[in-house]
């Protein structure tokens, strides 16, 4: 009895070490993109909420959207120069830190104005880095 407790306990350790050290990987491109964009993702929350005019959820996710950027920029693409990376990177970042500030002042236009060029962003990354 005492055996299956030390084993239980050790299985458990191990599991606890595993979870912490997977912690503190940068997410991948893809996972950015996902919680970003996907079906769910914060480009969706935005949306919904800058319809409903509901200022405080925009804002709040346009901060975590410009955490998602920054380690966008932070990741390093299986294709492509890192040249373009950088600036195409820099530019999706600022047009997020817009949405942001667009989202602070309750400026549905402005907010609506980033969203679309966020959208109009996808194609020149993804030829490029994809």
């Amino acid at each position: 009895m005492n055996r299956l407790f030390l084993l239980a306990g050790l299985c458990v350790a191990m599991m606890l070490v595993a979870g912490a050290n997977g912690a503190d990987e940068p997410m991948s491109i893809k996972e950015i993109m996902k919680i970003t964009h996907g079906k769910g993702g914060y480009k969706g929350k935005v949306e919904s909420a800058v319809k409903s005019k509901d200022f405080d959820t925009v804002s709040s996710v346009a901060k975590d959207w410009e955490k998602a950027a920054s380690a966008l920029a932070s990741a390093k693409p299986t294709k492509g120069e890192a040249e373009s990376w950088k600036k195409l990177t820099d530019s999706y970042t600022k047009t997020i830190q817009s949405m942001t500030k667009a989202a602070g002042g309750k400026d549905a236009k402005g907010v609506a104005a980033s969203l679309k060029a966020v959208g109009g962003s996808c194609g020149g990354c993804h030829k490029s880095h994809k």
